[in-house]
């Protein structure tokens, strides 16, 4: 199959344009149906998208060669990542908490059926891709 290194560039390229696609989709279908929940849940996507671009810098950068600028080379730059997906997890959670409380003090939309499907196939393409990823580790 792939190395190792080429497989998780692979499964991040895949987890990216997979996020992109559900955020554009479901961001679509919250404003137009008016569902907070589904515009919450594509913040979280959302920061899915941003820490899979740290991901991808992540994996590609360690295995470049020392130079002049970094002379120990970049095997810290999966720790930098981290804190970067902490960081974008922490706002968009902060940024949800905010509309939650908000939203208390509003009256509630009734939800539409289509908010619904489109959670589904969320949910459900995102545990297809999950369980290739697992498989692919073993």
């Amino acid at each position: 199959m792939y190395s190792k290194p080429m497989s998780s560039i692979l499964a991040a390229w895949v987890s990216e344009i997979s996020n992109l696609f559900i955020c554009a989709v479901k961001i679509i279908i919250g404003i137009l149906f008016r569902s907070q929940i589904l515009v919450a849940d594509d913040i979280h996507n959302g920061a899915d998208v941003l820490a899979s671009m740290a991901s991808l810098g992540a994996i590609k950068v360690p295995h470049q060669p020392a130079d002049e600028t970094l002379p120990y080379g970049y095997g810290k730059a999966e720790f930098i990542s981290s804190g970067i997906i902490s960081i974008i997890l922490i706002l968009a959670s902060l940024f949800m908490l905010f509309q939650s409380i908000k939203s208390l003090f509003s009256p509630a939309n009734e939800p539409h059926i289509i908010t619904l499907i489109a959670a589904i196939i969320s949910l459900v393409w995102k545990q297809v891709i999950y369980t290739h990823y697992v498989l692919e580790k073993k």
